[in-house]
């Protein structure tokens, strides 16, 4: 109930509104990707709600990844290898009243920063967007139609908090000051103990203390199907039982058992043929 006042009172009160414009930062961690980078930032400085600030964060790079993003953004780099890290690493950087963070294989439309703009202006605290696969297949519609039917339970999510984890973080985005507020509740952003999933657990924390999520259906963002690609049929089953296991206690002998059955999630970045996927 505390976050539907919260909302409400954002939305049609004014309550606890930004002054001025907002500002935001753009955050983009980035493994090995001197292939997609450079259409991702420059998709990102062509946003009609200009972004203020853009960080790359270069995990561990043995490529031009880093050498590119530099036409465009501040480097920083963590050799820490994590998707989490990263991202931890690019808050701590970040001066935006908005923080914005995107795969380094997902362009944005030229309306993102805009239509995240709309949402925290209607009483949201952070948000995801729906996904579309870049490439025409069957696999592929079937693995984002699967998660954009379950990110379509947001609302609800916002009610059971906790008990609900939705949203995903090819594109998402955080109002600073809620995202603070978790962060000192918790100890941290993005759990760094996690291999994957560390974006519906941050989605999950905001709802829990009552700061809602919106999932943006009007604005699809087309990302990769590198994943898809590689793991075929088994892409759905795969990532959904990886995700429910990282919902479990990590030294229970269900998830290590799960684990072992279902085959370690890897890092498909390191694929030799160039099936690089960006973070998960």
């Amino acid at each position: 109930m505390a976050g539907l006042m919260r909302k409400l009172a954002r939305q049609y009160l004014g309550y606890d509104q930004i002054e001025g414009r907002p500002s935001i930062t753009a955050i983009v961690s980035a493994l090995n990707e001197e292939k997609s980078i450079e259409v991702t930032l420059q998709s990102i400085m062509n946003q009609r709600y200009p972004v203020d600030q853009l960080i790359v964060v270069d995990n561990g790079s043995t490529d031009r990844t880093a050498e590119i993003a530099g036409k465009y953004a501040d480097v920083y780099r963590e050799d820490e290898k994590g998707v989490s890290r990263a991202r931890n690493r690019g808050a701590r950087k970040a001066t935006g009243n908005i923080l914005m963070y995107g795969d380094a294989d997902t362009p944005w439309d030229e309306g993102v920063t805009e239509r995240a703009m709309e949402s925290i202006r209607n009483g949201y605290s952070c948000g995801s967007f729906k996904l579309a696969a870049d490439v025409n297949s069957e696999e592929a519609e079937t693995f984002y139609g699967a998660m954009n039917a379950w990110n379509s339970l947001t609302p609800l999510a916002n009610i059971l908090g906790k008990n609900m984890r939705t949203g995903s973080g090819a594109v998402m985005y955080f109002r600073a000051d809620d995202l603070r507020e978790v962060e000192a509740a918790s100890g941290f952003l993005f759990d760094e103990s996690r291999e994957r999933s560390e974006d519906t657990d941050l989605f999950g924390r905001m709802q829990e203390m009552g700061y809602w999520a919106e999932f943006v259906q009007d604005l699809p963002v087309k990302t990769s199907a590198r994943r898809v690609r590689k793991q075929g049929k088994w892409a759905i089953p795969r990532n959904l039982g990886m995700s429910a296991l990282e919902m479990m206690p990590k030294d229970s002998w269900a998830t290590m058992a799960g684990k072992w059955l279902i085959g370690k999630y890897g890092d498909v970045r390191e694929d030799p043929e160039g099936l690089e996927a960006a973070y998960a």
